[in-house]
């Protein structure tokens, strides 16, 4: 659902080669959808992690084609916020 809502939001803007980043991108549930879909995108993936899109999915459901061409990294991205005060 998401990956189509956006897909429509795309070709509606003429958007063929999107920047996309899917955040805790976990077993990469997310960003490998996109990157099928959306040949074009540059995807990539930020997890905490390390090797979690590639050790989260289960052999059977590992497209080799298809992950290596996102970027998948490890990152503690929500780290600068644990000092913020809201």
């Amino acid at each position: 659902m998401l990956c189509e809502t956006g897909n429509q939001i795309l070709n509606a803007k003429g958007v063929t080669a999107p920047r996309i980043l899917d955040l805790g991108t976990g077993s990469g549930v997310i960003a490998v959808p996109w990157r099928t879909e959306l040949p074009l995108a540059a995807v990539g993936g930020a997890g905490y992690f390390e090797g979690s899109a590639s050790r989260g999915r289960p052999p059977q459901r590992r497209d080799m084609e298809v992950d290596d061409r996102i970027d998948f990294r490890q990152s503690d991205f929500l780290v600068r916020f644990a000092t913020m005060t809201i």
